[in-house]
């Protein structure tokens, strides 16, 4: 009897030890750091925690390395290289102003939103109430729509008028989504033109219907659904997610329009003063900072519309890393996903960049639009890789006459090791550094991946 109640309470340890290691990986899922930048205000560029910023706001991927955001307060934009942890000055220089011209002498007053596409950055300038352009490859600032004088107006791009935009997203087409904010609309620039697609120029509200009846009250942010064209918004003070099809017309997403914080299924949640979003990669989830009100971070499922929380704890303000619902936050204003599966915080009022590393947020593809798929890779006729066994340059082909792309290497544990920029034709890795072993080689071009084995053997 005396063992069989040892052998019982030694499976029962078992079995609880087992439920211990089942809730520590699951804990795990949604961790919050600190990448870049402390409390202290201020413009310093550095590595990591010794970089100085002031309330970062929009957060944005370049599909690769960088994430750029707009360092409100210092009327700057910044970049964080995922891979050194440096912090970076792109244009802007601490001082207010409207000025146009080369990145280090060119001036914004708090500029909020910020978006990469195509080696561009597009800026909502705030308070100049014009939308921005700085080109990376010649460090040029120009000016693409907007007078500079505050107000509401549709037309040619350089006489129209917009009232403290902010946010804005680039589709494929180059059209230019605008979220202007005071004018309680969202806006579009293509083809030199300034059209609104939804709302009522500066007129406040909470109405469902065609866009040009539509309602909103402040609209911040939006990210669009790059597998149905659906555009979703955080509408600010109607505490909902608002969601734009692609016949334009509006409906309320998820939340009541009463300020709360319930999770569960999207038409009986509530959010309080929700601020920025962004769609993963694969357009299965929806990510939400309730930043202004709610200081937390959740998320909404596209498959069955289901609300949950994932980080910070409602409605406190504070600082604090760790466990995602045990973090602390004061204003987050910006999140962004990058192709490797993080989700990265503009911690406006904490002076930093946050990330969670999230496990619905890996896809294989880099999170900006790239629909303009050309063909589909295939390992066997498109890509060539030599020599494998490698001993410290690895060569790879491609012939499909892809778009440009990019590579990341991991290791067997799926931890990133290096990645970089991959053009169609002839590539070339330095594996410096590299311990012998096995690694996979992920490429992504065209919203395709290519997976191959490589063994590193010096």
């Amino acid at each position: 009897m005396k063992q069989i109640l040892n052998i019982s309470i030694k499976k029962f340890l078992f079995l609880l030890s087992l439920i211990a290691v089942f809730h520590a990986a699951k804990t795990q899922n949604y961790f919050v750091s600190t990448v870049a930048g402390n409390n202290a205000a201020g413009l310093l560029d550095g590595t990591g925690t010794a970089a100085i910023c002031n309330a970062p706001y929009s957060v944005k991927s370049d599909g690769a390395n960088a994430i750029y955001f707009a360092d409100t307060y210092n009327h700057a934009i910044r970049k964080y290289d995922v891979i050194s942890g440096q912090v970076t000055t792109v244009a802007g220089n601490g001082v207010p102003g409207y000025q146009d011209g080369p990145c280090s002498t060119a001036r914004f007053h708090f500029p909020e939103g910020v978006f990469y596409k195509n080696h561009f950055l597009y800026v909502g300038d705030n308070l100049n109430n014009v939308i921005r352009k700085i080109d990376l490859i010649n460090n040029i600032v120009s000016t693409i729509a907007g007078s500079g004088i505050q107000g509401y107006s549709d037309g040619p791009a350089n006489q129209a008028q917009f009232y403290q935009p902010k946010y804005l997203i680039v589709d494929n087409n180059n059209n230019i989504f605008v979220a202007d904010y005071e004018n309680h609309c969202i806006r579009k620039i293509s083809n030199g033109q300034v059209t609104t697609i939804a709302g009522v120029g500066g007129v406040p509200g909470y109405q469902n219907g065609p866009g040009n009846s539509a309602l909103f009250y402040r609209t911040a942010d939006l990210c669009m659904d790059t597998t149905t064209g659906n555009i979703y918004v955080t509408d600010i003070m109607n505490n909902v997610i608002r969601k734009i099809d692609a016949n334009l017309n509006v409906t309320t997403f998820a939340g009541t329009g009463v300020a709360g914080n319930v999770d569960g299924p999207a038409g009986s949640a509530q959010f309080t003063r929700p601020t920025a979003i962004d769609i993963t990669c694969k357009n299965n989830f929806i990510y939400v900072a309730d930043g202004s009100g709610g200081n937390n971070i959740r998320k909404i499922s596209l498959s069955n519309g289901i609300v949950s929380t994932v980080a910070g704890v409602y409605p406190t303000i504070g600082w604090q890393d760790g466990q995602g619902t045990s973090a602390l936050f004061n204003q987050i204003q910006g999140l962004c996903f990058d192709p490797h599966g993080s989700l990265y915080i503009g911690d406006a009022y904490n002076n930093r960049i946050r990330k969670i590393i999230v496990p619905e947020g890996a896809a294989g593809n880099p999170c900006i639009f790239n629909n303009d798929i050309n063909s589909v890779m295939s390992p066997a006729r498109d890509f060539n890789i030599y020599p494998d066994p490698s001993d410290g340059i690895l060569n790879f082909e491609i012939f499909n006459n892809s778009k440009n792309g990019f590579y990341t290497i991991s290791n067997t544990i799926g931890q990133t090791i290096k990645t970089g920029e991959v053009i169609w034709g002839k590539n070339r890795i330095d594996l410096y550094g590299f311990e012998n072993g096995i690694y996979i080689l992920s490429v992504f071009q065209n919203n395709q991946t290519i997976n191959k084995k490589i063994i590193v053997q010096k």
